[in-house]
């Protein structure tokens, strides 16, 4: 019966997304369903054994839900995102539903002072020089507000750990108060979906580059899980590399609701 009064509440949720979504703007953080506490941390790492000595600086900047009490939708949010914020150190820093959130982040960044330090040490000893070791890693997270009932969080992560080119990712999640979960794109759509959602997409980037067949295109649209609820539609956010080449930079496709309306489980959702 509890499983049942479950799943009716989230389904519940879900649709007052779609009824509300072109009414319901952004709210005071005090109307969120569930708390959310701050955390920053500073870290800079001087490596010595260059005369140089080059740094390494780390700084985080994120906003993270607080327990409450045995529900566990803080943890399904927390777990979010920390998935992505740390994704690309997952093999260094383990963490899952009952991990810690500021202790995971302190191990992350513990993590990277440790690599840094042990490769360019090491590429200092093998060559004499540590050149492009001014590292940099920059986190930040926050929520957006709500749309319907849907809290929505960005997160922004930049590295430049001396490769080619320093990166910058956004990425958005839109969670449901009442389980924490990360709404996904089956939540939101029809089954079989892809195709004509893929189609509207590539006519959104068709009319934005002003061409006149996808072959022209310098992206190739698809659906994509980084996706924003927003009051008028939805905002599909496609990082570099994602869609098309770094030099093309990030693409960003917007959908009316009045566009969507006949791929939407909610028929009322415009």
């Amino acid at each position: 019966m509890k499983a049942l009064n479950r799943i009716l509440l989230i389904s519940g949720a879900l649709s007052s997304i779609f009824l509300t979504a072109c009414s319901t703007g952004t709210v005071r953080e005090s109307a969120y369903p569930i708390s959310f506490s701050s955390l920053s941390v500073e870290e800079k790492s001087v490596l010595e054994c260059d005369p140089e000595k080059p740094e390494l600086n780390i700084k985080i900047d994120l906003r993270y839900a607080v327990d409450a009490g045995t529900s566990p939708a803080s943890a399904n949010i927390n777990r979010e995102i920390l998935k992505t914020a740390l994704k690309e150190t997952e093999s260094k820093v383990h963490f899952d539903i009952s991990s810690d959130f500021v202790q995971t982040v302190k191990s992350y960044v513990a993590g990277e002072v440790k690599s840094y330090q042990e490769t360019w040490t090491e590429i200092f000893r093998d060559w004499g020089h540590s050149v492009g070791s001014e590292n940099m890693i920059a986190i930040r997270g926050n929520t957006r507000g709500m749309v319907g009932n849907a809290i929505i969080y960005q997160l922004e992560v930049d590295r430049d750990m001396g490769g080619a080119h320093p990166v910058h990712f956004k990425y958005f999640f839109n969670f449901d108060p009442v389980s924490g979960n990360r709404l996904s794109l089956s939540d939101l759509f029809k089954p079989d979906y892809e195709k004509a959602l893929t189609d509207l997409l590539t006519r959104k980037a068709m009319t934005l580059e002003n061409v006149s067949s996808k072959s022209k295109l310098s992206c190739e649209p698809r659906p994509t899980e980084n996706f924003v609820l927003e009051s008028d539609g939805i905002l599909f956010y496609f990082n570099p590399y994602d869609i098309a080449p770094y030099s093309r930079g990030p693409v960003s496709l917007k959908l009316r609701y009045g566009e969507l309306s006949p791929l939407m489980k909610q028929k009322n959702a415009n």
